[in-house]
This record gives C-alpha cells, sequence and structure tokens, in this order.
C-alpha cells in the first residue's frame, strides 16, 4: 500500500510502500497506541496520523507543519481511505504542507491568519492553547 510520510525537522515528503498500517506508521516515527487521526481532504479520501501529544512538545524541541490553516507538530503519516473506510493508495494529490520554523514563526502564521491557534475546549471553555504546557500530565515527547 503506498503512503506519504512528513518528516517537518528536515523538511522532507515521502511516498513509501508498505504491506501493513502498522509498518507505515513505524517507517514515519509513529508508536502505535500514541497517534491521533485527522482528515486533509475528505473528498480526496486522505488522511493524517501524528503523535498524540505532537503540540504538547515545548516549542523548542518541536517542527511544524501546516495544511488547510491547520497546525501539526512532529512526523505525519498519510494515507488513503475508501468509501467504506478502508485504507486505500494515498490518491495521486498535490500535496504541499508548509513548514514552519520554531515559535516565532507559527505565532507569526497564526498573527497573520494562515494557521489557526491550536486549542482545547470544553463547554467553551479553553482549556489549552498553543504554545502553553500540555494540560494532561503526559508532559510530551521528544520531537
Amino acid at each position: 500500500m503506498r503512503y506519504v510520510t512528513i518528516e517537518p525537522e528536515s523538511h522532507l515528503i515521502s511516498f513509501i510502500e508498505c504491506d501493513t498500517f502498522e509498518e507505515a506508521l513505524q517507517r514515519a516515527g509513529l508508536t502505535i497506541g500514541q497517534v491521533d487521526h485527522g482528515l486533509i481532504d475528505n473528498d480526496a479520501g486522505v488522511g493524517i496520523v501524528v503523535a498524540e501529544f505532537g503540540l504538547f512538545v515545548e516549542p523548542e524541541r518541536q517542527h511544524y507543519f501546516t495544511f488547510g490553516g491547520r497546525l501539526y507538530g512532529g512526523n505525519a503519516l498519510l494515507y488513503g481511505y475508501g468509501e467504506e473506510g478502508q485504507t486505500v493508495d494515498v490518491p495521486n494529490i498535490h500535496l504541499a504542507p508548509i513548514f514552519l520554523h520554531g515559535r516565532e514563526e507559527v505565532e507569526e502564521a497564526i498573527k497573520s491568519e494562515f494557521v489557526v491557534r491550536p486549542v482545547k475546549c470544553t463547554e467553551g471553555f479553553i482549556m489549552w492553547q498553543w504554545p502553553e504546557p500540555s494540560p494532561y500530565s503526559h508532559k510530551g515527547a521528544a520531537a
């Protein structure tokens, strides 16, 4: 199956072939059971997997990229999904993440409304916002 890895530290975007989703996660530098899933392009059927606590890592130790106004911290894996949710080859679409360098560049992107500041809310109350320390006991994984 064909996947795409994103490595913001080296600004590397790679197409990879793996027999299993778990193998693709490992090749992307992600740990099974410590990831979050999201959507990049619902029309094209492209999903993303990132480290669960990637945005909680101190900005001085993390590397960032953005897709569609969303900020991501650390490595990522892109995959395709079919109509019934099954994993399929990532489609041949233009994939162009924008890499951001450190706290100042991310803050500038937020200020210019190029990126939305990541927040965690409960009942309309902001529990956390980037770049505050994690609201959880987890201190974040190394970048």
